[in-house]
């Protein structure tokens, strides 16, 4: 008899200890950060470019920059880790056709153009519900940017590679197909300063900017 009541409190004491375990557990358990997924997706993008060109030969007389359009393309690869609601990632991209920029002068015309140019960047989204994601991007842009005379003595043609910044944002939503989504997004990119031909056998001032609007459209792997 006396054994009895011994073994009824070593397994009530078990029955506690257990009890207080498993609710420090699920305790624990809200307290834990969500569950993250990531994805790696391949993307491809068409738009328009809006190309802004300022040098220092001509200066048009209302102050303005001269504008050049042309459509815009290309692709690249990408990944994106989810944080519950938060989306965190980056993207690597290369595109060409961003166009020509020409100012009409008295003795030459003086020509900007790109052949090619890409971006390192990140990204940040919230999703509002059903996949749709608004963001933010910013990164790194490199591009060839050129510059030549046409007419005049002598032509001159300079080319350089150059580093500059890129910013945006977009939306990004799901398509029927799981493995598909599609993004429409705006971004600026900026060269900052370079030097281009002077017509003369000099170099002059030049910078050159734009604005992409493009259309995109991603498969995840």
């Amino acid at each position: 008899m006396r054994g009895r009541p011994r073994k009824e409190r070593i397994a009530g004491g078990t029955a506690a200890v257990w009890a207080v375990l498993v609710c420090g557990a699920a305790q624990a358990q809200d307290f834990m950060p969500p569950q993250s997924t990531g994805d790696v997706y391949l993307q491809g993008f068409i738009g328009g470019a809006l190309v802004q060109q300022r040098q220092g030969y001509y200066r048009r007389s209302d102050g303005n920059d001269d504008v050049g359009r042309s459509v815009y393309g290309g692709g690249g690869l990408g990944y994106a880790q989810r944080f519950d609601h938060w989306l965190v990632g980056g993207e690597a991209e290369i595109g060409n056709g961003t166009g020509d920029v020409t100012t009409h002068g008295g003795a030459f015309d003086y020509v900007t153009h790109m052949d090619w140019l890409a971006t390192a960047t990140g990204r940040l989204g919230y999703d509002l519900g059903a996949n749709v994601v608004p963001y933010i991007t910013a990164g790194l842009a490199v591009g060839d940017v050129g510059a030549s005379t046409r007419g005049g003595a002598s032509a001159q043609n300079t080319s350089e590679t150059k580093a500059g910044w890129t910013a945006g944002a977009g939306m990004e939503a799901p398509l029927p197909l799981s493995l598909l989504k599609m993004r429409l997004e705006y971004r600026y990119v900026d060269f900052g300063q370079v030097n281009g031909p002077d017509g003369q056998g000099g170099t002059i001032p030049l910078s050159i900017h734009q604005h992409l609007l493009r259309l995109g459209l991603s498969l995840r792997l």
